[in-house]
């Protein structure tokens, strides 16, 4: 068994991967990540816990850090977690997130607190847990993925049914370990509804982080009123800036958790996307100053994405104001030094703009930053290199 440092021992490290069906078309198999399977020991829990690990696209071609999204319950939904997380923000709706996805093996134990209900510790083998759970992320597996992936601090937990129970217990705690809870249809009436009890004084200030809670018409009627109940205590003293409770009027229970991440998810980076009015500027400056307002809101500091920097340039290149095209690439740079899709773009604008002598000077530097991080997509920028080599002789 190889042992990693700290409380939690590296054992197993693999990539968690799908195969596509062979159709007519495809006579052979082929596979795609989707990400990273890591099982550790923890000391804690005194048994091994499988995390699942998704690392965003831009991951292995820039030296960014990421916000984390913490998955409860990952065995049934990390898959369509990680596709909600790309879809948003490759459409420039949320950043782009590293998503661990945190697999059960005894779920009423580790995600409820003590319970004086006889029913409900009478119905379920085993519950109480919550917080040696807690001790355990906060312990060992967040320094884990903090030591070994490039993070920021801020940290999203999100759960359903019982794992929102879980969340909104730590939100609510002396000590919380996360930055904003998402919980879809939480499990509040645990424990004769102690939770929404607790409210009034907790929230008596308002809510103090960024907290969405999803409800569902179809719920258990138990359930569902202690929701509403809890709701209705958090909105009475809660920015909206700060707190959304949402109630679906066509979802049940289970159905709830797609739409629940998603608007959950849209919630919480709700000042995220690029104003309208900004975007139609296609100013540089004002889109920089945008991101880095965000950073006290969110804790970390936010430079204006990549994905922003293209659409600007391209809005100039498309009305062929090279010059400022290429000052808005040229200023990525700043942002991006060592990032090679940056020099590529700036040498794209300098291509269409006819200075050729700076064009293949940012290829070429593209290239090289390609070669010296073994990017996936090396062979993409030493294609371009020799195209437009070829092209200039």
């Amino acid at each position: 068994m190889m042992r990693g440092t700290g409380s939690w021992g590296l054992i197993l490290a693999l990539a968690f991967s799908l195969s596509c069906g062979t159709s007519e078309h495809a006579p052979t198999d082929q596979a795609f990540t989707a990400g990273q399977r890591v099982v550790l020991e923890s000391r804690i829990l005194a048994e091994e816990r499988e995390l699942l690990i998704f690392l965003p696209e831009s991951y292995e071609s820039a030296d960014s850090r990421y916000p984390v999204l913490y998955l409860l319950d990952a065995e049934s939904e990390f898959l369509s977690t990680i596709g909600i997380v790309e879809f948003l923000s490759g459409i420039d709706r949320i950043p782009e997130l590293i998503v661990v996805g945190i697999v059960n093996t005894n779920r009423s134990r580790d995600l409820t607190p003590e319970s004086g209900d006889s029913e409900e510790t009478a119905f379920w083998n085993e519950v109480g847990g919550v917080d040696r759970f807690r001790q355990a992320l906060r312990d060992e597996v967040i320094p884990y993925v903090d030591r070994i992936y490039r993070t920021e601090p801020f940290r999203i937990i999100r759960g359903g049914s019982f794992g929102g129970l879980f969340a909104i217990h730590d939100y609510m705690s002396a000590e919380p370990i996360f930055n904003a809870v998402i919980a879809s249809s939480p499990a509040v009436g645990w424990n004769h509804a102690k939770l929404v009890n607790e409210a009034p004084e907790f929230f008596a200030a308002g809510a103090p982080r960024l907290l969405y809670v999803a409800s569902a018409e179809e719920d258990f009627p138990g359930n569902l009123e202690n929701i509403l109940e809890f709701a209705r205590i958090v909105s009475a003293s809660s920015d909206e800036e700060v707190w959304t409770h949402d109630h679906f009027e066509t979802e049940g229970h289970y159905s709830l958790s797609l739409k629940s991440t998603y608007q959950g998810l849209e919630a919480i980076f709700a000042a995220w996307p690029v104003p309208d009015e900004l975007a139609a500027t296609a100013d540089f400056d004002a889109y920089r100053r945008h991101f880095e307002d965000l950073s006290g809101r969110y804790g970390y500091t936010m430079p204006i994405p990549m994905r922003s920097v293209v659409r600007i340039g391209n809005q100039m290149l498309r009305e062929q104001n090279f010059e400022r095209g290429i000052d808005v690439f040229e200023r990525a740079l700043e942002v991006y030094p060592d990032l090679p899709e940056a020099h590529w773009r700036v040498g794209e604008a300098y291509r269409l703009a006819g200075e050729l002598e700076q064009a293949r000077r940012h290829f070429q530097r593209a290239y090289d930053l390609a070669a010296e991080q073994n990017a996936p997509d090396l062979a993409d920028y030493e294609e371009t290199l020799e195209t437009f080599e070829e092209g200039a002789r």
